[in-house]
């Protein structure tokens, strides 16, 4: 059984129910970045990935039907903006999110596409002190959800598109058996069945929140229209980068 991993945020914990037994050291748990290079250098075989690695991993192929979208508001990643700015139309210096691989990428796009910025007149800071508004994804960004202005980016994305957002896909680097397909399944239906115990074990933000968080904001089911508005996300992030990626959904066999 190949190596597995997955980002360690609670949005992915109803994938992994059961994953640890069938893997031969265990689950490997990193945020976006980290499980990025950890397939780059050949460390993982299958890995819930951002999808951006994707377009940089032209070896990757999609393990079809299961990730970590929304259609709407996410609440897992949001911009927080200072008390002298309240939206993406004005703001000047930015902080993006160092875990991330596809949310700043999201943020850029939407910067462009919704609100008409050039990104050469924005200030890219990395001391969030220093920064008009910050980028947090997964648990920083839940843990701060109720604190000053913010935006939600996944309903950022809606408005501007009409179509769901997908952030992580199982991948795979290599090819892989119908029975891990089946595994990688079944898990997601165990944490589908089992979303208010998983609510409940969690300590990041209070469990009733964990449980509407999980059951109303995140769809773990990629189908025909999550695909589509993932094209597009890698067209536009091909055009927004000048990069001729392959951008065509290639899955496992």
């Amino acid at each position: 059984m190949p190596l597995i991993g997955s980002v360690p945020y609670l949005n992915a914990r109803p994938l992994l129910e059961g994953l640890d037994e069938i893997t031969p050291q265990g689950l490997v748990l990193q945020p976006p970045v980290g499980l990025h290079e950890a397939i780059l250098l050949g460390r993982l075989e299958v890995a819930l990935l951002p999808v951006v690695s994707y377009l940089e991993i032209p070896n990757l192929r999609l393990i079809p039907g299961t990730g970590i979208a929304c259609h709407g508001a996410v609440q897992s990643v949001k911009v927080f903006f200072n008390q002298s700015h309240s939206n993406l139309h004005e703001v000047e210096k930015i902080c993006l999110d160092p875990e991330s691989k596809t949310s700043n990428r999201l943020l850029k796009i939407l910067l462009v596409k919704k609100y008409h910025r050039l990104l050469e007149d924005i200030q890219w800071v990395s001391n969030p002190n220093d920064a008009h508004a910050v980028l947090k994804i997964g648990d920083q960004a839940l843990i701060h959800s109720h604190f000053g202005n913010s935006l939600d980016l996944g309903q950022e994305w809606l408005d501007l598109t009409g179509l769901p957002f997908v952030f992580a896909c199982w991948m795979s680097s290599g090819p892989i058996t119908s029975e891990l397909i089946t595994q990688l399944h079944n898990a997601k239906m165990h944490g589908l069945e089992n979303l208010e115990l998983i609510a409940n074990q969690q300590e990041i933000i209070a469990p009733e929140d964990a449980l509407v968080y999980l059951r109303d904001h995140i769809k773990y089911d990629i189908e025909g229209p999550d695909l589509i508005g993932l094209k597009l996300f890698f067209d536009w992030v091909g055009e927004l980068e000048n990069q001729a990626y392959d951008t065509s959904l290639r899955f496992v066999a």
